[in-house]
């Protein structure tokens, strides 16, 4: 994962405003596969915190490899996921995933 310097600032600030220890990546699954999911979040027990770009991130280590072709950076004065990683397939044909 790499984080543009910009993206750093704003993650920072976020960060800072939310009372948040860290920003949390962790994987989701659905019927479009497998994407990376983003919040704030406070340290729990069994987490590690470990930085990425200047950035706080706790992140296991499934996630750390979906993440090695994920770029935040900022885009009109917001943060964006540029996923090279993300699936380009449509929902069709899925059945039952609830995402609908």
């Amino acid at each position: 994962m790499r984080i543009t310097e910009e993206a750093q600032s704003l993650l920072k600030e976020s960060i800072k405003a939310n009372n948040a220890d860290a920003l949390y990546v962790q994987i989701e699954n659905s019927c479009h596969g497998e994407s990376l999911s983003f919040a704030l979040a406070m340290k729990e027990e069994d987490d590690t915190i470990m930085t990425i770009d200047n950035v706080p991130v706790i992140i296991d280590l499934v996630a750390l490899k979906r993440a090695e072709e994920v770029t935040i950076l900022v885009q009109n004065g917001q943060l964006l996921v540029d996923d090279q990683g993300a699936s380009q397939d449509g929902c069709s044909g899925c059945s039952g995933c609830g995402s609908h």
